[in-house]
């Protein structure tokens, strides 16, 4: 009951922009970086985005972001059968948005994975 009222007062006094406006960011960031290929199938999205790159493992990535800050996970495609592990995809760097994360997040985001990409 302690964890639930901080959240939520967590919540409350936060000030976040849009939980649309910032997933619209990561996924154009995601886009927008070089043999970066995202893998977010559908037309709605629930804040989680997921993105294998042309030449690097996932948990380079993940290691790499992690090494600036930012939390990543390493995905197995077999954990979305229908999608991923059909597609051939075994591995792939997951990240998501939150309700307290910001366009300067976002913008952080992506200064560390277009260098991480470019190593």
């Amino acid at each position: 009951m302690l964890g639930l009222l901080a959240a939520a007062e967590y919540a409350r006094a936060a000030s976040p922009a849009p939980t649309a406006q910032v997933y619209a960011a990561l996924t154009a960031t995601i886009r927008q970086t070089p043999g970066a290929r995202p893998l977010m199938p559908g037309s709605r999205h629930a804040g989680i985005a997921s993105f294998t790159h042309d030449r690097l493992p996932p948990e380079r990535i993940r290691d790499a972001l992690a090494d600036d800050g930012l939390n990543t996970w390493v995905g197995v495609g077999a954990h979305t059968p229908l999608y991923l592990a059909a597609a051939g995809i075994e591995r792939f760097v997951r990240t998501s948005v939150h309700h307290y994360n910001s366009l300067a997040d976002i913008e952080a985001f992506g200064r560390s994975l277009r260098r991480v990409c470019a190593a």
